[in-house]
């Protein structure tokens, strides 16, 4: 397993080894090109740039939290601005979901979660540069314990890791950052989250928040105000920032429908889409079709609610 990280390491490389062995995780490497248009809220970054440089370098006297929690709504992009940021700052960030937080067997996610945190260590030291583990929906994940599941071995063995993890005193090596997101850590236990060895940041963005965050997400030949007064409008309605993101998809089927309805086969309609999306992007966007299917967005939202 490690044989292949010991030389120089190739990066679509290790994100095979990844994949294999954590079919549910992601590899995200240091400087991704990825993220490079992404806009971060400077409140979000600022609290992670903290957290990440406290537990790099601890003073003797100052002893900080050894797992960093953002809790928020679903969908207001803390996994996906987390991944950026870390990304950005430098770090090789291992992206776990709670499924790989499970197994079949006793033990199984105790030993998985340690078999992730060994390989990010191994990274760090053969690339130079900090490794960050971002557990994601870490709510749903085995070590949570709520009215109708049991307390198993499993989450016996996650808690007792993650406790004896943040009581490590950071006399050996840097310890290694570890984030968590969840919407909500009320299914935990509190030895667990208590503070000290627990840090909560709650993620709650404002408007302008999400607007700053659509504005990486949107063309940037769309006009500002147009997109300020959308995302104000809809984020009044209660919609959380992922609402943009497949409001720019939609918008983009809509564009795209009209060429696709002549197209013979899938090879065809592949190529129509690789000469028209183009010219969709680079036109300012037709704002009438776009506040026809920000409505229709928020309505499909609602009604699946109430759809019996």
């Amino acid at each position: 397993m490690h044989g292949s990280i010991h030389r120089a390491v190739d990066v679509e490389d290790y994100k095979r080894v990844i994949t294999r062995d954590h079919p549910s995780s992601r590899y995200v490497p240091a400087l991704s090109p990825d993220f490079e248009e992404v806009h971060i809220p400077e409140t979000f970054r600022d609290n992670l740039v903290k957290y990440l440089t406290l537990i790099r370098y601890p003073h003797a006297k100052f002893r900080p939290s050894r797992v960093f929690a953002i809790v928020g709504k679903p969908g207001d992009g803390k996994t996906f601005m987390t991944t950026a940021t870390c990304s950005r700052l430098g770090c090789n960030v291992f992206v776990v979901p709670s499924a790989d937080l499970s197994g079949r067997h006793e033990g199984d996610a105790h030993k998985g979660l340690r078999d992730i945190y060994s390989e990010a260590k191994q990274l760090e030291r053969t690339t130079n540069r900090p490794s960050v583990i971002l557990l994601d929906d870490w709510d749903t994940s085995v070590a949570a314990i709520r009215s109708n599941s049991t307390y198993s071995v499993n989450s016996q063995l996650l808690e007792g890791w993650f406790q004896n993890l943040a009581n490590d005193n950071f006399e050996s090596d840097p310890p290694l950052p570890i984030i968590v997101t969840a919407n909500d850590l009320t299914p935990f236990r509190e030895p667990l989250v208590r503070h000290g060895r627990l840090k909560v940041f709650r993620w709650v963005p404002s408007w302008q928040d999400k607007f700053e965050m659509a504005s990486g997400v949107f063309p940037p030949n769309i006009d500002r105000e147009r997109l300020k007064r959308l995302v104000y409008r809809y984020h009044r309605k209660g919609q959380p920032f992922d609402f943009f993101v497949v409001l720019l998809s939609d918008y983009f089927e809509e564009k795209l429908a009209p060429s696709l309805r002549t197209c013979r086969d899938i090879t065809e309609a592949a190529k129509i889409c690789d000469e028209t999306l183009p010219r969709i992007l680079n036109n300012p966007p037709d704002y009438a079709t776009l506040d026809r299917v920000a409505g229709e967005c928020h309505r499909r939202k609602i009604d699946r609610f109430v759809t019996r």
